[in-house]
């Protein structure tokens, strides 16, 4: 009798942990057995795609903060009437200055004139710099391009 009810217990937690295995794949949005794995983001595949849809770790806010038409209009005729002698980047260096990427290191970043940061808006944050020819808006805190208007220097 005894060993009677070891086996029916053994037997009832293996169902219980087979029916949490399967549960947890279906609302990790698995088809079966394998599937919950990446989809808990232990593999490639449904991992990205259920990290889009319950919210990314990073933070979109760079991808929010961008320079206005408004903005490149001031920015481009500023720099149109008042030259300013910029050097290109290198290609390499240059491949590497995204939106949404940090600053590539090693690069000379000079801050927009006073009197052309006067005329664009306060981001509480965020730094406007000119990196070789580009103007470039800047999350200061952690060095991540928000938005870039390229080729603005002569």
């Amino acid at each position: 009798m005894f060993k009677l009810k070891r086996v029916y217990g053994y037997f009832l937690i293996s169902i219980f942990v087979f029916c949490q295995g399967w549960i947890g794949d279906v609302y990790a949005g698995g088809q079966g057995k394998g599937q919950g794995q990446q989809a808990q983001g232990h593999g490639k595949g449904k991992a990205k795609a259920n990290k889009h849809a319950f919210g990314s770790v990073k933070s979109d806010k760079a991808n929010r903060i961008k320079f206005d038409n408004k903005d490149k209009a001031t920015i481009t005729n500023y720099f149109s009437s008042k030259p300013f002698q910029g050097t290109a980047l290198p290609p390499g260096i240059a491949k590497n200055l995204l939106r949404g990427k940090p600053l590539p290191p090693g690069i000379a970043k000079v801050f927009l004139p006073s009197d052309l940061t006067s005329q664009l808006p306060v981001r509480p944050g965020y730094e406007y710099l000119l990196v070789g020819k580009d103007a470039v808006l800047v999350n200061s805190t952690t060095g991540i391009v928000a938005d870039i208007i390229s080729n603005i220097l002569q």
